[in-house]
This record gives C-alpha cells, sequence and structure tokens, in this order.
C-alpha cells in the first residue's frame, strides 16, 4: 500500500538517500510514488540539494516532478538561497520552473523580504511573477505589514500588483485581521479591493468566523458580498452549523442572503440534513428551492423519516414540483 512504501522510502532515505530515490524512481505512476517521492524529498534535499536537484531532473514531466521540484526549493533555500535560485532559473519546464520558484519564494521572503521582491519584479510578466510577488506579500505581510505596505507603493499598477496586494491581505489577516481588514478598506474601489477583501474573509473565517461575518455582512449588496459570505459559510457551516445559521438568521432578503443559504443547506444536506432542511424555504426563487430540497431529502428520509415527513409537509412548493419529492 502506499504507506508502507513511503514508511520503506523514508527508512532507505536515513542510510541512502540517493539509492532510496533511484528505487522510488522505478516504481509505476500513482499515488505511493509520489508520497514517497514527498517523504525523501526534504531529506535528500537537506543532505545533498545538488544530488536532489539532479534526481528531479531525471523525473518526468508532470505533476510528480512539479510537486518534487518545489520541495528540494524549499529545503535548499534554507541553506543556500544563492545556488537554489540560480538551479531554479535553469528548469526549463516553465510548469516545474514556477513551483520550484514558488517553493523558494516563502523561505527567502522570510529571510529577505526586500530582495525576495526584487527578485520577483524581475520575472518576465505572467503567471510565475504573479505567484512569486503574492508568496512574497503573504510572508510580509503576516511578518511586518509596514514594510509590505511601504513596498506596495512603489509598485505600478497592473496584475502583479493585484497579487501582491492579495497576499499581504492574506498574510496580515493571518497575524491581525481587524487591521488587515483596515487595510483593504482604504484600497481603491475596484477589482483589487474585491479580491483582497477575500483574501481577508478567507483567512478571518478560520480563526473568528463570527468577527468575519460581522465584517463581510457591512459590504453593500454586490457580487463581493455573496462570494465573501458563500466563502466565510463553506467552512463555517462544516464547524459550527448552529452559530453560522444563527448569522444567516440576520442577514436582510437578497441575492447574497440566498447564495450563503444556498451554501449551508449544500454543507449540512449529507452530515446535518434536518439543520439544513429549515432553511430551503427561504430561498425565493421557486427552482433553486427546489434544487435545495432535492439535495437534502434523500438523506433527511434515511435518518430520520419522521422528521423528513414533517418537514415535506411544510415544504413552500408548488404542486407540480413536490410531487418528485421522494415518499
Amino acid at each position: 500500500c502506499a504507506s508502507s512504501i513511503s514508511q520503506v522510502a523514508s527508512s532507505w532515505a536515513e542510510q541512502d538517500p540517493k539509492e532510496a530515490a533511484d528505487w522510488i524512481n522505478a516504481l509505476p505512476e500513482g499515488q505511493a510514488k509520489r508520497d514517497a517521492l514527498r517523504n525523501i524529498s526534504y531529506r535528500l534535499a537537506d543532505t545533498d540539494p545538488k544530488a536532489a536537484a539532479e534526481f528531479a531532473a531525471t523525473l518526468p514531466v508532470g505533476q510528480t516532478r512539479n510537486d518534487f521540484l518545489g520541495q528540494v526549493a524549499s529545503s535548499w533555500a534554507q541553506s543556500d538561497i544563492t545556488a537554489a535560485v540560480a538551479w531554479a532559473q535553469q528548469i526549463e519546464d516553465k510548469a516545474g520552473q514556477q513551483r520550484a520558484l514558488s517553493g523558494l519564494s516563502y523561505q527567502w521572503a522570510q529571510n529577505d523580504p526586500q530582495a525576495a521582491a526584487n527578485f520577483g519584479l524581475s520575472l518576465p510578466a505572467g503567471s510565475a511573477q504573479n505567484d512569486f510577488l503574492q508568496n512574497v506579500g503573504r510572508q510580509w505581510g503576516e511578518n511586518d505589514p509596514k514594510a509590505a505596505t511601504t513596498w506596495l507603493a512603489q509598485l505600478p499598477e497592473g496584475e502583479a500588483r493585484q497579487q501582491a496586494i492579495n497576499g499581504i491581505a492574506l498574510g496580515w489577516a493571518n497575524a491581525a485581521p481587524t487591521e488587515a481588514a483596515g487595510f483593504v478598506a482604504n484600497l481603491p474601489a475596484g477589482k483589487a479591493q474585491d479580491s483582497a477583501a477575500l483574501s481577508v474573509v478567507t483567512a478571518w473565517a478560520n480563526a473568528d468566523p463570527t468577527s468575519a461575518a460581522g465584517w463581510a455582512a457591512q459590504f453593500p449588496e454586490s457580487d463581493l458580498r455573496r462570494n465573501a459570505l458563500q466563502t466565510l459559510m463553506n467552512n463555517w457551516a462544516q464547524h459550527d452549523p448552529g452559530g453560522a445559521g444563527k448569522f444567516i438568521e440576520t442577514l436582510p432578503e437578497g441575492k447574497s442572503r440566498d447564495a450563503t443559504v444556498q451554501t449551508y443547506v449544500n454543507q449540512l444536506a449529507w452530515q446535518s440534513p434536518e439543520m439544513a432542511a429549515p432553511f430551503v424555504s427561504q430561498i425565493a426563487d421557486v427552482n433553486q428551492r427546489f434544487s435545495l430540497a432535492q439535495n437534502v431529502a434523500n438523506n433527511y428520509k434515511r435518518t430520520d423519516p419522521a422528521g423528513y415527513a414533517r418537514w415535506v409537509a411544510t415544504l413552500n412548493l408548488p404542486e407540480d414540483k413536490l410531487k418528485f419529492m421522494p415518499k
């Protein structure tokens, strides 16, 4: 099984990581091989990063190779960032190179964010640069948001700046979400502000969904408000369905409320259909209401037939749709 292969690889790597890597490389493609490569990549990179890089070059182009490149870059950056960067720049496969640069970006930004930022700006415009600058911004925003925002002010408008904003907002929200929310509120209205707001909600919701919800609920009715509340509800409904449900009751009617209810119901339809069911009738659109009712019905009927029957009897659906509900 995959776990046994990973254990063998890890034990072997303690004695001879190069031989362990060669053995893993001969395994058939699959989850077991990916897990084993992930387990030995840190050890191989720690003991001999150059050998790890050479081994990575022997892997076929694809996700397994990209993951290995990222892990080697991350480990190598801890001991010799200059060598790690030079190696990453020589990787010919663009997807592999981007993964390697991403892997080393966090460590570099942790130790020398200004140098990492300068390097990121020297990359060609595109996804690799955007990814790198977002990672730098995230690390910098978490460790020193004041310096990060000073750097941000020097960046020209464009996609790279927007990704840096997202990173700073996300990192800052991990450390001080209220301050991060203030940072986002002071950004110019537009796509960059909306994206940064979602980054803050994502991070804040993990630590304090009630406060994150209170902030998101202040947004005017818009795509941003809807997306923020849905992002929040995806996690909150799973971990505290009672608290999430009480929050929904405070929302005024509107498209964002309906979207939030849909997310809540869909998250709970399997594990807690009895909690999801009462919210179905709150959806204004009859077709959406019917679709949600169907999502809840089968599992609710299976786990609590009597409760299901009482619920169906109160469903505000037209007869031509009620007849399709499980009896």
